[in-house]
């Protein structure tokens, strides 16, 4: 009788804890906390001593549509704590059940109606390996175990020599040195000839990116005061952030002037070009790192944690989507592919960039080659895509009521979708600042004077005046009185984007020309340049970084421009951490593996396998036009032209080691390949 007693109390506190683990009515409705997160930890440690599978707890999220007349009037997010015997069919049904008891009992209008839209129910077994996780995970471990070995090799390759012990695959193996790779990347030193300031703006504009990424991820992820948000997304009071769209921009330039500049400079010397090599290089430099983050997002990440959004956000969204259109993120269409390619967001949507550089890419040849062998030909291509990239923005803004601004709440959702993936994600809407870098390319190229006085004065004022548009653009939106203007979107999305792009450009131009100042020293500050060689890991990993601590918060956040910097300094931090071992193990590994096959490929061919050095490592200098003779000495044209394009696609002009080591000092750059 009293174990009776004792099993009835346990399970009425059992049930008390699902009551207890549930949403209830929320306060502050009226400053948008329309989201409540229930207690999820609490839900599922409900597990009996005395009970079967039917006492443990499943903790589910729904989202309700709340309709008065036919209209949805706002979709609150709860929570709900239920027997793992139950699943959504059963939450469906209790919500169905409420609804229909409040019109029973003339609570509300029949007109008034509570409506299940989506719901998730979290995985109790969410702790099991599936086999392809396993093999993911063995995969890593034993990578990061060779990496390991080769490390100690290269720090026994002096004991060897000392030694005379002949064995040649060791100083092969030794180039994949784990200590070797930490070094490159945390050098602070830049070497003479190198535009410094590309470094400090490539670290800052990445920042930037994860800056807008972590408020955006704090809006999905809901705040208790949401009008707050509402109200400051829409004021001039967000200018600094809602601005970083322009990041984007800069990085495209940045691709198309380094592309430009070091292609013609190449060319100039009598190169050969060799088209599948240009394709393949670029290829086999992005891929492997997207390919080993789509494992990772799809095998491993289901297992990194827990939550109330869990299920919803990470497994039923990112891993799934992931599963069915990593072939889209491999071959660079992602942002086309599909009858709705907003779909594709839903998997790793930040790497909608990567295909729009990868599509410029592929059609580069096309002017480059031309403006290299006949420029009043590639000036004429160059100019044509130019204006249609500058002409097709403003169009489709016109024609579609699109927005400018990718956080016009005032226009609705249905406008902020249709304006990201008919605007944002697509290349001939983007290609505008990788066109006008390719002609700042050509233009550095051409013309290698100083400026004189009064092309800085101009060029002064012109830089402002760009600068000042793109701002006044925003802010012009951005008033609490502003109604929607086809013709004022249209040119913001004509010229805005190719107008701060020249405004970037001439910063690039003062600064390798020695007329910088002050901001080329801020800009060249020695810490900019690690984070500068990681960017790429950065940019791959830090919206993953956020979905994973967005899918695992227990409480909805509080709102305020502090709270998002704080957040955001962590974030960051905890990025540059994980990018830097990201680095080590996905991308140094095959950038040093692709140059020694080629290298032996070349060396078959008759080429030399040796970078002529006296001692020391030879610097390619920008400022002199960048001096590839003495590599052409002892290089045949295509061992020359996969050294350019390493160069190129590092987006700086580092030096090359001797003999036969095969790294440059950054090779983990987010520039020309992203």
């Amino acid at each position: 009788m009293l174990g009776g007693i004792m099993k009835s109390a346990y399970l009425l506190t059992r049930k008390i804890k699902m009551v207890d683990a549930s949403s209830k009515f929320p306060v502050g409705i009226l400053e948008g906390n329309i989201v409540d997160l229930g207690m999820y930890d609490e839900c599922i440690s409900i597990i009996g001593n005395f009970s079967t599978a039917k006492n443990e707890g499943k903790h589910c999220m729904y989202t309700l549509d709340i309709v008065n007349a036919g209209n949805v009037i706002f979709n609150p997010k709860f929570a709900m704590c239920i027997p793992s015997t139950c699943d959504i069919e059963n939450v469906n049904s209790i919500i169905n059940g409420v609804n229909q008891l409040i019109h029973k009992k003339g609570i509300i209008s029949q007109d008034f109606n509570i409506k299940v839209n989506y719901a998730t129910c979290s995985n109790l077994d969410f702790e099991k390996w599936s086999t392809g996780s396993m093999i993911a995970m063995t995969v890593i471990v034993l990578l990061i175990i060779f990496l390991l070995f080769c490390t100690v090799l290269e720090f026994s390759h002096n004991w060897i020599k000392e030694n005379n012990i002949d064995n040649k695959i060791i100083p092969i193996l030794a180039q994949f040195s784990v200590f070797n790779s930490s070094l490159r990347i945390l050098s602070t030193k830049a070497n003479s000839g190198s535009i410094t300031s590309i470094h400090g703006i490539r670290a800052l504009s990445i920042l930037w990116i994860v800056y807008g990424h972590e408020t955006f991820f704090g809006f999905m992820s809901s705040y208790v005061n949401l009008l707050d948000f509402v109200d400051w997304s829409t004021s001039w009071k967000c200018i600094y952030l809602i601005m970083g769209v322009y990041a984007v921009d800069t990085f495209l330039l940045l691709s198309g002037f380094l592309l430009s500049y070091l292609f013609l400079k190449r060319m100039s010397q009598g190169a050969s070009f060799n088209l599948f090599e240009y394709y393949f290089h670029r290829y086999i430099r992005l891929t492997p790192a997207v390919a080993a983050l789509m494992v990772i997002v799809i095998y491993i990440a289901p297992h990194l944690g827990s939550g109330p959004r869990w299920e919803s956000d990470i497994v039923a969204n990112v891993t799934s989507q992931c599963e069915y259109s990593w072939w889209k993120y491999l071959l660079y269409v992602q942002n086309y592919a599909g009858d709705e390619p907003g779909e594709n967001l839903m998997c790793m949507g930040h790497l909608w960039y990567l295909a729009v550089d990868m599509q410029l890419f592929w059609l580069s040849p096309f002017i480059l080659y031309p403006l290299s062998k006949k420029p009043i030909v590639g000036l004429i291509f160059l100019g044509a895509f130019f204006i249609a990239s500058v002409v097709t923005p403003g169009v489709i803004t016109a024609t579609n009521g699109l927005s400018f601004n990718n956080l016009a709440i005032k226009l609705g959702h249905s406008v902020m979708m249709k304006s990201s993936t008919k605007l944002y994600l697509v290349t001939h809407c983007r290609a505008g600042p990788w066109f006008f870098g390719i002609l700042f390319g050509y233009i550095m190229f051409k013309i290698t004077s100083k400026p004189k006085r009064h092309v800085l004065i101009f060029g002064w004022i012109t830089a402002t005046v760009c600068f000042v548009f793109c701002t006044c653009g925003f802010l012009i939106i951005l008033q609490k009185n502003y109604e929607y203007d086809a013709l004022f979107e249209s040119i913001l999305a004509s010229f805005a984007r190719t107008i701060w792009s020249a405004g970037v450009a001439w910063i690039i131009y003062i600064c390798h020309h020695g007329y910088g100042g002050i901001l080329n020293m801020f800009l060249s500050f020695p810490i900019f340049l690690p984070i500068s060689r990681i960017s790429y890991s950065i940019y791959l990993l830090h919206f993953v970084v956020l979905n994973l601590k967005s899918g695992a918060m227990r409480l909805p956040g509080y709102f305020s421009d502090f709270t998002v910097f704080e957040g955001f300094l962590g974030d960051v931090s905890l990025c540059i951490f994980l990018s830097f071992f990201f680095c080590i193990v996905f991308e140094s590994p095959i950038l040093i593996l692709e140059k020694m096959v080629f290298g032996k490929k070349r060396d078959k061919s008759g080429s030399q396998n040796q970078i002529p050095t006296n001692g020391e490592s030879k610097t390619l200098d920008f400022q002199n036009q960048i001096k590839f003779d003495n590599v052409f000495e002892n290089i045949s044209g295509n061992k020359a032209e996969n050294k350019f394009q390493n160069v190129a696609d590092n987006g700086s002009f580092d030096k090359i080691e001797k003999g036969n080591t095969i790294v440059d000092a950054n090779t983990n750059e987010l520039t020309t390949n992203l």
